[in-house]
């Protein structure tokens, strides 16, 4: 264990991190009709939580107990609106994108890439990605080749541009525009390493949230340790500001700062994990790392100690947020949260920061708030993507069809006489995000659906809400200005009288303890 040395301001993205098992964590929901009951949304299966007495009920921090319960309230709330870009150029036609990842084995470099392929798709540009393989000299010779192919566009996914500062001058003497993901400390254009703009989350947002949820989690009682990687400056740094954020708080005491570098977790944590339970026991209560990739290799130790999933230490991950985090925060296995990196919707600003760049115009200046996903509030994710983004850049984009939303036209979920079942088929929603599947049907009844959506997906409809049947056989409908709980007003229709109803399913909640399918209706 080693104490960091401090912070640098040259903060190039975490090291490469081995790849994580991917969980699927589906929604489900079934509407029947009479006397049916609704089928909702499903989470993964959690081990018993131990009960856990942060302490005095009275904090030795009050106003900073006050003001990180505030920011944790915030940060955990569902986003309903995006709050980004609505304005910009349209569309620049044909223009080819190149990314650069520092390793497609770290979940964050890969789902940013993603997230650029499915944006390219609908602009309508070519995208090729190039993986570095985690090494300089790998990252040296992927950036050399996409120079070589004369793209309108570099993408720098996750490393140090000064790593290629070779690269970066020869790009910027062929006139081809960079756009970084985590590639420099602070989002936004950069002049030294000249970047039309770089897509991140603030550093200083992340650690502070990060720290603030131990404070508030333990009612300004806890002792922490944190986990870090003090050879990459971007790791030492965060690393820093959370320390320094759980020092406000006299009742919350850091035992420990381990220094395990990332490629070294896999066969480091185990070791140290075990050599911390027991030298602190039931003083370790919480943990911050600077990655989700900690707890992963932490379990096993835990688990071997018998410490029980859902107990202390309580572990929040102070970035990335991939799958295998959320898996284990849904599952209550060793983490109980993560300050996830919104991917999907970075690669998209990506795009659209490119776009301002071809057409000439200044950088979008976006960036996007922290954000605190627990169990209680993933309703079964795997990833943290905020509604809305997609709709907003396809509408700045001009790439918008008829239908609505997300830019695709209505199909229709199914069109049958009431009693006529319908065929098994995948059909698309009105969100080039969200898809589902028409898995059966009941006689007299809607057909069973499922999807993998959340419901905070709810800000794309502006239509109705179709709830499901109540035991009377009757559909309910929710006016879509609000949650279900805080809907103004309800109504309810006879399901005979929706003879050809086209559905569109957006995602499942409860409401009043009863789970439901919601979704848009057209008859």
């Amino acid at each position: 264990m080693t104490s960091a040395p401090p912070p640098r301001a040259v903060p190039p993205h975490e090291a490469p991190v081995r790849a994580h098992r991917r969980a699927a964590l589906g929604c489900a929901a079934a509407v029947a009709m009479a006397a049916a009951v609704l089928v909702g949304c499903e989470r993964g299966a959690s081990s018993g939580a131990a009960p856990y007495s942060p302490g005095p009920a009275s904090s030795g921090c009050p106003a900073v107990l006050a003001g990180a319960r505030t920011a944790v309230a915030r940060a955990e709330r569902p986003r309903t609106t995006w709050d980004g870009p609505t304005t910009g150029p349209r569309a620049v036609a044909g223009r080819s994108i190149v990314y650069v990842a520092q390793t497609m084995t770290n979940p964050g470099v890969a789902g940013a890439a993603k997230g650029v392929r499915e944006a390219a798709k609908a602009i309508g540009w070519r995208v090729r990605v190039i993986d570095g393989q985690g090494t300089p000299a790998g990252i040296q010779a992927a950036f050399s080749q996409a120079i070589t192919l004369k793209p309108a566009g570099i993408v720098i996914g996750g490393f140090d541009p000064r790593l290629t500062s070779q690269q970066v001058a020869k790009a910027r003497a062929d006139h081809i525009p960079l756009v970084g993901w985590h590639a420099v400390d602070a989002p936004g254009p950069s002049k030294d390493p000249d970047l039309f703009s770089n897509v991140t989350t603030r550093v200083r947002d992340v650690a502070r949230i990060s720290a603030d949820w131990v404070i508030a989690h333990s009612r300004g009682h806890a002792g922490v340790v944190v986990f870090t990687d003090a050879s990459i400056p971007f790791a030492r740094h965060k690393s820093e500001l959370i320390k320094k954020q759980l020092a406000t708080c006299p009742g919350v005491r850091l035992l420990a700062e381990e220094n395990i570098p990332i490629p070294d977790t896999s066969s480091r944590t185990p070791q140290e994990v075990s050599s911390l339970l027991s030298r602190f026991r039931d003083r370790w209560t919480h943990s911050v790392a600077i990655n989700d990739v900690y707890f992963a290799d932490a379990a096993p130790a835990l688990r071997a100690a018998r410490k029980k999933g859902g107990g202390a230490p309580f572990n929040i991950g102070a970035g990335d947020g991939d799958p295998s985090a959320f898996q284990r925060i849904n599952s209550r296995q060793f983490q109980a949260a993560t300050v996830p990196e919104p991917f999907s919707q970075q690669g998209w600003q990506i795009l659209d920061e490119f776009n301002r760049a071809f057409s000439h115009r200044p950088a979008s200046g976006y960036v996007a708030p922290v954000h605190v996903s627990t169990a209680a509030n993933s309703h079964g994710a795997t990833t943290w993507d905020p509604p809305g983004y997609r709709a907003a850049y396809l509408r700045i984009w001009g790439r918008q069809r008829d239908g609505g939303a997300g830019g695709r036209g209505a199909r229709p979920v199914y069109s049958n006489r009431v009693g006529s079942p319908a065929p098994r088929r995948t059909i698309s929603t009105l969100s080039p995000e969200k898809s589902m599947t028409v898995v059966g049907s009941v006689p007299q009844s809607p057909e069973s659906i499922t999807a993998s959506t959340t419901w905070s997906s709810r800000s794309l409809i502006s239509h109705p809400w179709v709830i499901g049947s109540s035991s009377s056989g009757s559909s309910r409908v929710l006016e879509s200005s609000g949650s279900p709980s805080s809907a103004s007003r309800a109504w309810v229709t006879p399901w005979s009288g929706i003879r050809t109803p086209t559905v569109f399913f957006f995602g499942c909640s409860s409401w009043r303890g009863t789970s439901f399918v919601a979704g848009r209706m057209k008859v």
